[in-house]
């Protein structure tokens, strides 16, 4: 089954959102054009904010990124 974890960390300086979920592979391949993921970095960028990643290790597909003050404009 697909498993979902969002988490939290406080900590070294800024907290940071973790999400990540199991990785289960797909008897035919699934084509993805990463658009969502590359959006959100960018607006990320946009405010200069640093420290959002991706990894993909074989066994977990993860996106961790700081969490914006509530001072910070967020675009839409």
């Amino acid at each position: 089954p697909l498993r979902i974890e969002m988490l939290v960390r406080a900590g070294e300086g800024q907290a940071r959102l973790l999400v990540r979920n199991n990785i289960q592979p797909k008897s035919t391949a699934v084509h993805s054009s990463r658009v969502g993921l590359e959006n959100l970095r960018l607006r990320y960028e946009l405010l200069g904010e640093t420290g959002f990643e991706v990894r993909n290790d074989g066994r977990f597909f993860t996106v961790e990124l700081p969490l914006l003050e509530s001072s910070a404009t967020i675009l839409s």
